[in-house]
């Protein structure tokens, strides 16, 4: 640009007028060459300004990213406490009543079912009911006779004993509903309570559908369920200390923790790749030239956050139980949740959070419990209580 000026000075005639309006063409060429010198001043003055502009705000950018890459690679979790900005300590919420549970309306969100091959799969697997013989994926394809029968100790110790007739019950995280439908099903055969009153809610809307299809299913009495498409750690439609008990059987794990932005297959190979790299040089840390840091630090990024979507979503139970209710986490998966499908976490993660209150869940320490799921040994079921009102 600064070339083609020059040429445009160079080219046009040069007339030089006094301030009489008289042609001054009688100048010396000296005269015409300091011109011409002071025009070419401009223009490489002209030319430094632009280059500096630019420099500084390539320089502002890289800032800006050095910052980001700070904060996402060396802060730990230690350095900051998570805060929640629900109040889980604030007085029961006068205004419910009797016609609460009439009242409670879904939110209302932009959803899409599931492709129709998978949904009519899953009214044929309604339709069939869950038979003592109907094996299930989700525990090693035993039967479901042999799953609620192994299971029937911790449902008697850790569910009943807090039930009674027409409690209420609200389902964070329904999946498509085995793990409640077994609940409901053992309480219901095994005790004479009726009348229990479910809500609940899961992200995925044939889920949503699925569930309330299986409930229908149900042996026994059962009043008129509610399961609503909403986002576990965020349910803003529910009140405050609502529910006699708060359970969740299928705690979902963010898909694309670092926000890869693209398609889920491609994602979970990008994650798988990660985890592999992890595996591969867990003996290679003193080796100042491999590359195993900035897998490291990912990993460790994935796990934060990991545990963060769990401590909100556990919260949120938390804070629409009644005070002294007990909030009940099932099919918890074992271990590092960065290299694992069903979000884990390690057992000690809930005494942990529970004693330093991390995330606000306002729960009894003592009342922390787990145990190891007997049939599939990776995964654990665990036990807490809502803190009384003083």
């Amino acid at each position: 640009m600064n070339k083609l000026r020059r040429r445009d000075v160079e080219q046009k005639p040069l007339i030089v007028v006094n301030e009489n309006g008289d042609d001054c063409s009688t100048h010396s060429h000296s005269d015409i060459d300091s011109i011409h010198a002071d025009e070419e001043s401009k223009a490489h003055h002209g030319h430094r300004i632009c280059w500096f502009l630019r420099l500084m705000g390539v320089l502002s950018i890289l800032c800006v990213m050095t910052t980001y890459l700070a904060m996402e690679l060396w802060l730990r979790p230690e350095d900051y406490n998570y805060v929640t900005n629900i109040d889980t300590t604030q007085k029961l919420d006068s205004s419910i009543d009797n016609n609460f549970w009439n009242e409670l309306q879904c939110p209302i969100l932009d959803s899409t079912y599931a492709a129709h091959d998978v949904v009519q799969e899953r009214d044929k697997f309604v339709a069939q009911k869950l038979q003592s013989s109907t094996p299930l994926p989700d525990w090693n394809n035993q039967t479901y006779d042999k799953v609620k029968s192994a299971l029937y100790p911790w449902k008697m110790s850790h569910v009943v004993p807090y039930l009674q007739n027409g409690s209420s019950v609200y389902v964070s995280g329904t999946g498509i509903g085995v793990a409640l439908y077994m609940t409901v099903d053992t309480v219901l055969q095994e005790t004479n309570i009726s009348g229990l009153t479910l809500f609940g809610n899961d992200w995925h809307l044939d889920n949503v559908v699925t569930t309330t299809k299986l409930l229908e299913t149900a042996p026994g009495y059962l009043s008129p369920s509610t399961i609503c498409q909403a986002d576990s750690t965020n349910l803003s439609h529910v009140p405050s200390h609502a529910f006699d008990m708060v359970y969740t059987g299928s705690l979902q794990p963010l898909l694309d923790p670092l926000d890869l932005g693209t398609d889920q297959r491609d994602a979970n190979s990008k994650y798988s790749q990660l985890c592999e790299a992890v595996r591969n040089n867990q003996d290679d840390k003193s080796d100042s030239s491999s590359t195993f840091w900035m897998a490291h630090e990912l990993h460790q990024i994935i796990q934060q956050r990991q545990a963060d979507w769990l401590g909100r979503w556990v919260s949120e139970m938390v804070r629409i139980a009644k005070p002294g209710a007990p909030i009940i986490v099932e099919n918890v998966q074992i271990g590092e949740s960065a290299c694992n499908i069903g979000g884990g976490v390690v057992q000690s993660f809930w005494k942990t959070h529970a004693s330093e209150n991390t995330y606000n869940w306002n729960v009894d320490l003592a009342s922390v419990i787990w145990e190891i799921d007997p049939i599939v040994t990776l995964r654990y079921n665990v036990f807490m209580r809502k803190r009384s009102e003083s």
